[in-house]
């Protein structure tokens, strides 16, 4: 879980995104002794469409720390995705949908909450998590998409959000197009390919001076050969 969360490529698929909170339900309903269940209804038709990782987790937290954790009966999250299509336009969107039985909001808090996550992340006062999803998302796709809030007290809170359905070699107006993807995996092949090379050269130069040379000073040139070496062996300089 940590590793999906701090590493790797920044777009994943409905599929991954939805195996990830799938792996996170499991630590969730152990933590809480089955007290809090999440359940899962993803749409077979959108599990191969891409989006942007850790938009669905941030949602699941919230339910659980705002809405569930504070009911003294059982608690239970759904987490929904289907395809929008709009037969004017033939444009299709993903709707993510998470939702919870919880203690809810009333209206006025809704309104604040949603003026909030409205906000950058760094103007927020509340509603940090959600407010980075929401600011991600119309970074990347524009204003019309984002996210929305609807609650009733004392019966629970459901938080949707729409991206646009983009396809594999896809491009879309942010972050979210394939060839961006290939070029991220690219970069990171080549920064592990450079140190490789580097630790290869630091065995080889270890392995002809003995262990207890001294290395000072040493540059790898890049995309080069040459090693400058200052060391010292036995007590003599070389």
């Amino acid at each position: 879980l940590f590793r999906y969360a701090v590493k790797g490529k920044s777009i994943v698929t409905v599929a991954d995104e939805t195996a990830y909170i799938r792996e996170y339900a499991k630590i969730i309903e152990y933590r809480f002794l089955g007290k809090i269940t999440i359940g899962l209804d993803i749409e077979p038709s959108i599990l191969d469409r891409p989006m942007m990782k850790m938009l669905l987790q941030p949602l699941v937290e919230n339910s659980l720390y705002h809405g569930i954790k504070y009911k003294r009966a059982k608690g239970k999250i759904w987490v929904t995705g289907k395809m929008l299509r709009s037969e004017a336009s033939e444009e299709e969107r993903i709707l993510l949908c998470v939702r919870d039985n919880g203690v809810g909001m009333d209206e006025e808090e809704v309104k604040r909450l949603q003026a909030e996550i409205s906000k950058a992340c760094k103007e927020t006062e509340k509603g940090f998590g959600l407010a980075n999803v929401n600011e991600r998302i119309r970074m990347n796709f524009g204003m019309e998409y984002g996210m929305t809030i609807e609650s009733e007290k004392g019966s629970g809170t459901k938080i949707s959000i729409v991206i646009p359905a983009v396809k594999l070699y896809e491009k879309s107006q942010g972050e979210l197009t394939s060839d961006g993807a290939e070029k991220e995996q690219k970069e990171e092949e080549e920064r592990r390919s450079k140190e490789r090379k580097m630790q290869e050269a630091m065995l080889s130069v270890k392995k002809k001076f003995g262990k207890n040379a001294i290395l000072k000073g040493m540059n790898l040139q890049k995309g080069g050969t040459t090693i400058e070496r200052n060391h010292q062996i036995g007590g003599h300089k070389a």
